[in-house]
């Protein structure tokens, strides 16, 4: 039940899921901060600007996030 009301509470939001593709890089704006990824899927590659980027991959922080 907590799972589906926050999953509602994110689409009502405005927040776009992604399925089944696997982050391959770290966008850095002019200053050297994340900005966004780089990720892979069916499709192929593909950027994605993010005001906040977060690791939740339960792995030690990558050093590319330093």
């Amino acid at each position: 039940q907590i799972k589906r009301t926050l999953d509602d509470s994110l689409i009502q939001a405005g927040v776009e899921f992604y399925f089944g593709c696997f982050a391959t890089d770290l966008l850095r704006d002019a200053d050297g901060r994340p900005a966004g990824i780089v990720f892979t899927d069916k499709a192929g590659r593909h950027a994605l600007p993010a005001k906040v980027v977060i690791d939740a991959t339960g792995e030690p922080p990558s050093p590319a996030l330093g």
